[in-house]
């Protein structure tokens, strides 16, 4: 993200990061823990704020797997721990990883980066079903990594009462910035959508409901694109 540069798109999801930002305070310790629980917004009594971010995680891992239950969407979080083998990780700390939030350790040569990339890969491949295919595109980043956390968020679902008929898809420019445009394929629907301006963001945002139970879509409209009338995704 930091190096991506102002024209890279990034998609984040907030599930995956406070899952992977929760795992480093439950192993972290004094001034680090102190940071990281104000940056989740915990309380600064640990042991409150320790209690409140796990039972907060089960509550959430829970209404997903209620989800995963629902024949009209597929759900699907995983993460995992890669740590290096000359690393000793306290059992405590694999039991509230595998426990609360329902995270793996999975033990890996580091110096061996070919095969330490190739393994954390194939792990979010499978999980994403291949539509991800690689996290980490330069291998020799992780020659001096200790642990890398590794999660993803997979979901399909289709549109409620209204699906995008392909045969409606056009060619549309997509402008990357005032000046810079892709050509890239558009799906196309008619309808009454809920529509919000985010002058934080300075962004449109528009709501799409899934054919899941209160579920929905909310996609960023970037500003300087051209008037949309019918909506376009």
């Amino acid at each position: 993200m930091k190096h991506g540069g102002d024209l890279e798109n990034i998609a984040v999801s907030p599930i995956a990061l406070k899952l992977a930002l929760a795992l480093l305070y439950e192993g972290a310790q004094g001034v680090t823990k102190q940071e990281l629980g104000k940056v989740l917004n915990l309380p600064e009594a640990s042991t409150a704020a320790s209690a409140e971010i796990r039972n907060k995680f089960v509550e959430m891992l829970n209404s997903l797997k209620d989800e995963r239950a629902d024949p009209a969407a597929e759900v699907r979080l995983g993460s995992r721990l890669f740590v290096d083998n000359c690393y000793t990780i306290l059992k405590r700390y694999t039991s509230i990883a595998k426990g609360v939030y329902d995270t793996d350790v999975d033990r890996v040569n580091f110096t061996d980066s070919k095969a330490a990339a190739a393994r954390i890969n194939d792990y979010i491949k499978e999980l994403t079903n291949g539509h991800v295919e690689r996290i980490i595109e330069d291998e020799s980043s992780l020659k001096d990594s200790a642990m890398v956390i590794a999660n993803a968020v997979y979901f399909r679902a289709a549109w409620l009462d209204r699906p995008f008929d392909p045969k409606e898809t056009r060619l549309a420019k997509f402008f990357l910035n005032n000046d810079k445009f892709v050509t890239v394929q558009f799906m196309r629907s008619s309808g009454q959508f809920f529509f919000a301006y985010v002058p934080e963001l300075d962004a449109r945002v528009l709501k799409i409901p899934y054919a899941v139970s209160a579920r929905d879509s909310r996609s960023n409209l970037e500003r300087e694109s051209e008037p949309i009338g019918n909506f376009c995704i």
